[in-house]
C-alpha cells in the first residue's frame, strides 16, 4: 500500500462548500514514477480528517458534548481503545454531573428532614462521608469501564445509581422510624 502521492505547498486551505483542499504554490510527488510536478493552485479531494486529527489539542474534560462528540467520530476508526474509551466515559459523565448535582440535593433534602424533634448533630458527618464514598465510587467504577469489566455506562452511573438507593433507604428508615415513634401516632 504505502504512499502514493506527497504534496507540499506554501498555502492550503478546506473550501467546506466543495468539500477539498485548495493548496497554492507547491509541488506534488508521484512515488511510483518518481517524478516532482511544480503547481500553482491545485484542489485534492483529501478528507479533512487527518487536519483535524493533527489540530486536536484539547482534553475530554476540556470540551462540550459537541467537540466530544466530533471528536469521537474522528478517532472512531482508529485502533487507539483506550482514547475511544476515555473520550466515551467522558461523554457519559457529562450527561451524568447534573444528576449527581440531583443526587446530592436528594440526600441532603432527606437528611434534613428531621420527624422526632430531635437534635442529631452527626447528620454533617454522614453526608460528607457520603460525599466521600461517593466519589470513591466513581474513581472505582470509572476504573473499571477503562479496564472492560464495567459496561462504560454502567461504570459512569453507578455511583448516581448508588446514591439514589441510598436516599430511597434513608427515606424508608425515617419513615419507619417516624410512624412507629409514639409521636408518629398523633
Amino acid at each position: 500500500y504505502g504512499i502514493a502521492q506527497i504534496t507540499w505547498s506554501k498555502k492550503s486551505a478546506w473550501n467546506p462548500q466543495k468539500n477539498h483542499w485548495q493548496f497554492e504554490s507547491g509541488a506534488t510527488l508521484e512515488s511510483h514514477q518518481k517524478t516532482i510536478t511544480q503547481f500553482s493552485k491545485k484542489t485534492s479531494a483529501l478528507s479533512r480528517n487527518p487536519y483535524d486529527f493533527a489540530n486536536h489539542l484539547r482534553e475530554n474534560r476540556e470540551m462540550d458534548l459537541r467537540q466530544a462528540s466530533q471528536w469521537l467520530k474522528l478517532i472512531d476508526n482508529t485502533q487507539n481503545h483506550q482514547q475511544i474509551k476515555g473520550l466515551k466515559i467522558s461523554i457519559n459523565e457529562k450527561y451524568a454531573l447534573p444528576f449527581t448535582c440531583l443526587v446530592f440535593c436528594w440526600i441532603g433534602a432527606i437528611s434534613s428532614i428531621n420527624l422526632d424533634g430531635k437534635n442529631h448533630p452527626n447528620t454533617y458527618g454522614i453526608l460528607l462521608l457520603f460525599i466521600l464514598l461517593f466519589f470513591v465510587l466513581r474513581f472505582v467504577a470509572t476504573s473499571l469501564s477503562l479496564l472492560n469489566i464495567l459496561p462504560i455506562f454502567l461504570g459512569v452511573w453507578l455511583p448516581n445509581i448508588a446514591g439514589i438507593v441510598y436516599g430511597l433507604q434513608l427515606l424508608m428508615r425515617k419513615y419507619y422510624l417516624t410512624n412507629n415513634s409514639p409521636m408518629g401516632s398523633c
